[in-house]
């Protein structure tokens, strides 16, 4: 029973480190341009990685020769370009917005995959989807009639919303993954995405060069080794643990803490339309994937599909 506690207090420090990355994100876009925060914050967390996979070093190798095909995909949908999103997001949307959106994942996995994927949807998905998208338009049109007649939608969070699409398609094409581990698929991503973006940041920063202080900084090196490397270990120990599908439930933590935190650090406030958009937004998520099915589901180790880096 105290391993479970330990497996739970885990998912849920992940979920608060997931949910802080927003917050934390958007003090840093001020003084770092999207691309080339994402980008050093991938590069930092490789550079933390290098030791922990130095013994799976011919095997990372091997992948980024053999399955470049597949890496270089899940790298554009989950490692710099991502995260970019999210970060150019942040300049026009709040930390809160974008926490909110987060919760959208589970649903979109299930509609990308119906579409693309062939996979068959039962009646209490489309429910649930359904539910899951009225909160979407909820939070996207901020709860007003008249941004929906005139579809007045922010810059931010339609790419925040972009940014939860390309990670509902790395979460799909995850099962192609090679055969690395965790931390071993992680650093070979980041291989990928570092190298195909660098030219991206090298036009950035001569358009925009960065504003480099202390905090700065520590915020970069909270964003790499708080959001991106331990939020990604406290997962996976959980998730293992107890099964992916218990861990899925703790993603919609993540809105909470960053909501929680975006006020509190922030000075955001938080409006009807976002509680409104959220209890939507989760509960058609939880119908959709079914909550007792989930809950009385027996423990086991994660699937390979569940592993997850967000943040």
């Amino acid at each position: 029973m105290r391993a479970a506690y330990w497996s739970y207090a885990a998912l849920l420090g992940a979920a608060a480190l997931w949910g802080s990355n927003p917050v934390v994100g958007r003090a840093l876009v001020a003084h770092l341009p999207p691309i080339t925060l994402s980008w050093s914050r991938w590069l930092l967390a490789l550079c933390v990685l290098a030791p922990l996979v130095w013994r799976e070093r011919h095997d990372i190798a091997r992948a980024l020769r053999r399955d470049w095909k597949i890496l270089v995909p899940l790298a554009l949908c989950a490692n710099v370009p991502q995260s970019a999103l999210i970060y150019a997001a942040l300049e026009t949307t709040s930390a809160i917005n974008v926490g909110l959106l987060n919760s959208t994942i589970p649903v979109l996995i299930l509609v990308l995959g119906a579409l693309f994927f062939r996979r068959s949807v039962s009646g209490r998905e489309v429910l649930g989807i359904a539910l899951s998208f009225a909160g979407v338009a909820m939070i996207l049109f901020r709860g007003s009639l008249d941004q929906v007649e005139v579809l007045a939608l922010s810059r931010g969070d339609l790419l925040a919303f972009a940014g939860m699409l390309t990670w509902a398609l790395y979460t799909l094409g995850l099962p192609r993954r090679p055969p690395l581990t965790l931390l071993g698929f992680v650093a070979a991503m980041s291989v990928v995405g570092v190298t195909v973006c660098a030219p991206a940041v090298a036009v950035e920063i001569l358009l925009r060069p960065p504003q480099l202080d202390a905090a700065t900084l520590a915020g970069l090196a909270y964003v790499a080794l708080g959001p991106t490397l331990a939020g990604t270990l406290a997962f996976s120990y959980g998730a293992e643990r107890l099964g992916g599908l218990r861990a899925g439930l703790f993603v919609h933590f993540m809105p909470v803490f960053a909501a929680a935190l975006a006020i509190a650090l922030l000075g955001e406030r938080l409006q009807a339309y976002h509680l409104v958009g959220f209890m939507l937004v989760a509960g058609g998520a939880l119908t959709a994937l079914g909550v007792p099915r989930l809950l009385s589901s027996p423990p086991g180790a994660v699937p390979r599909s569940q592993g997850n880096t967000h943040g």
